[in-house]
């Protein structure tokens, strides 16, 4: 097993699938005072979790191409347009957090 300061891997909640560790404070499928959420709950809080994963899996990707279009910048004039993330991962997040709170 390798130490958690060097692991490459993508941090992905246990409890939701989401981009964010099983303990934190962001992770709707977390129980709360009021107790856990239900199976219903859960199944959307899922899929929403898994989205929002996929979404900074490919936004990660996207970085990473442009990257590599930006070595290669010295050919073409041309710039690769830019994302900004915050606002992407907001969105997803404040998405999120409305389907949870109709149920």
């Amino acid at each position: 097993m390798h130490s958690e300061d060097f692991c490459m891997a993508p941090t992905k909640c246990r409890n939701c699938g989401g981009p964010h560790r099983s303990d934190s404070r962001k992770c709707l499928a977390r129980a709360t005072r009021n107790g856990a959420p239900t199976k219903e709950q859960l199944k959307i809080i899922r899929l929403a979790g898994d989205r929002e994963f996929q979404a900074v899996l490919r936004a990660k990707a996207a970085e990473e191409r442009a990257s590599v279009l930006e070595g290669n910048s010295d050919e073409e004039p041309s710039q690769p347009e830019v994302v900004d993330m915050e606002n992407i991962q907001a969105s997803s997040v404040e998405d999120t957090a409305g389907d949870a709170m109709r149920l």
